[in-house]
């Protein structure tokens, strides 16, 4: 008994030297949020461009794989989470560079005298009621940039929680899918469904600040749900800053405007604005030049068409050659090839192996044969010139530099080919996703000049 009383005391000193540390911290924390938000714009600019990158990359490996396309779940909510934080920080650095200036104001000033503006009644009673004393003004100023600089972290955890929510439950029916299971298409149906039950219920009671948690019908139903979901959205990394928001009048209310701002974040990071209302750069056709079908000068953003056959040059240069170039896409060709020549080898084997360090797994087949890939690769392909078909024996392997593609080049001789504009067109085949069967697919008509 004696010791559960000394053990007592110590806890209530450990927890209230806990609390006169944060108090002090808390005090001064204007000066951490201004150096963190300065080195942190700085270093969240500079990792935009690494995130275009990523972008590329990950079109690119999209053209590949099929699991490849769901990294998007994750990849766009960070980018507009990186945005988000740009933006709610240069707002803070902001708002507390006000807040400054209205402290070094106040030293030389004081507070407002309405009585030396010599306004009339009616202003000078307006003033006082919207204003009030330039200490209070101060002090809304101080809960603003506080709030400001952890909305902008609620926001962020809010949209990365909702990518993982996204991604996790998508997941199974991804693997259902790869490994053929059987009845894949129904169980990702259900899976869909109840995914989409599971995160509206989440989202009804994160808009009303826990209305099922608060109800005394739902609370105890909505417990499993509520801690599943979390698991799965990462909600940890965020409650203690999202509740300790809402724990007051003020806080409430703003956290009603959660999930209107997060939509609002998602609406502008989704607005475009169209121009030039009678311009039409069709993709198909004769018509128009696009960038994306030239690689001298393919721009970065293009490798949204990473699909798409290219010419090296929109002119014939010196040399009367013109290479054309298609790319290797393994999610949509692989099949076809497979369909086609069921017993030919596979050049590599794909999936995940190891190298450097560490060696696991095999990279190249020796019992391919090189001549059988390129001709069964060559046989997915039809080339064009100018509505005539041409042979397609001269197509080779390639791997393309700039668009960091693998892929199928030919060098088409043009020494007899009349001055003026001609056209190039590579149809391919593709496999049905709703059958076995296989068909041809017209390509885009790309436009040359001798």
């Amino acid at each position: 008994m004696d010791q559960k009383d000394n053990i007592e005391p110590k806890k209530d000193q450990n927890q209230s030297s806990i609390s006169d540390l944060l108090d002090s911290i808390q005090q001064n924390s204007w000066e951490l949020e201004l150096l963190i938000s300065g080195f942190a714009i700085f270093l969240l600019i500079g990792a935009l461009e690494p995130m275009a990158r990523w972008e590329n990359d990950l079109t690119l490996l999209a053209t590949d794989t099929t699991w490849a396309q769901q990294l998007r779940f994750l990849y766009y909510p960070g980018l507009i989470a990186l945005w988000l934080l740009i933006g709610c920080l240069i707002v803070h650095v902001l708002l507390r560079g006000l807040w400054i200036a209205a402290i070094g104001l106040r030293y030389v000033s004081g507070d407002i005298d309405y009585e030396e503006l010599n306004y009339k009644e009616r202003f000078s009673r307006f003033l006082k009621r919207r204003i009030g004393h330039f200490d209070s003004y101060i002090e809304r100023l101080e809960l603003s940039c506080s709030i400001a600089f952890s909305v902008s972290f609620v926001l962020i955890f809010a949209l990365i929680s909702l990518s993982s929510f996204s991604f996790l439950l998508y997941l199974p029916r991804l693997l259902f899918s790869y490994f053929g299971v059987f009845g894949a298409e129904f169980a990702s149906k259900i899976l869909g469904v109840f995914s989409l039950m599971l995160g509206l219920l989440y989202f009804i009671d994160f808009a009303t600040i826990g209305f099922f948690k608060r109800s005394a019908f739902t609370h105890k139903w909505y417990y499993p749900i509520y801690r599943f979901v979390g698991w799965l959205s990462l909600a940890r990394i965020y409650r203690p800053l999202y509740h300790n928001l809402i724990d007051n009048r003020f806080g409430r209310r703003l956290g009603r405007l959660l999930p209107v701002l997060i939509i609002a974040v998602l609406v502008i990071a989704s607005v475009q604005f169209v121009r030039s209302p009678y311009f039409n750069l069709e993709q198909r056709g004769m018509l128009s030049l696009r960038a994306e079908h030239y690689d001298n000068i393919l721009p970065e953003e293009a490798l949204q068409y990473a699909s798409q056959p290219s010419l090296d040059d929109r002119y014939v240069g010196e040399d009367n050659y013109l290479e054309i170039f298609t790319p290797y896409l393994s999610r949509y060709q692989d099949p076809v090839i497979e369909k086609k020549y069921p017993k030919l080898q596979p050049g590599r084997y794909a999936g995940i192996k190891l190298e450097g360090a560490f060696n696991l797994g095999t990279f190249y087949n020796k019992d391919a044969e090189v001549d059988s890939l390129l001709s069964a690769f060559a046989s997915i392909h039809k080339l064009y010139l100018n509505d005539s078909l041409l042979e397609s024996s001269n197509w080779r392997f390639y791997r393309h530099q700039k668009r960091k593609q693998n892929g199928l080049i030919y060098h088409l001789p043009l020494h007899d080919l009349p001055i003026g504009e001609h056209q190039i067109k590579v149809d391919r085949q593709w496999k049905s996703t709703e059958g076995d069967s296989l068909y041809w697919s017209e390509g885009s008509v790309i436009n040359f000049y001798r």
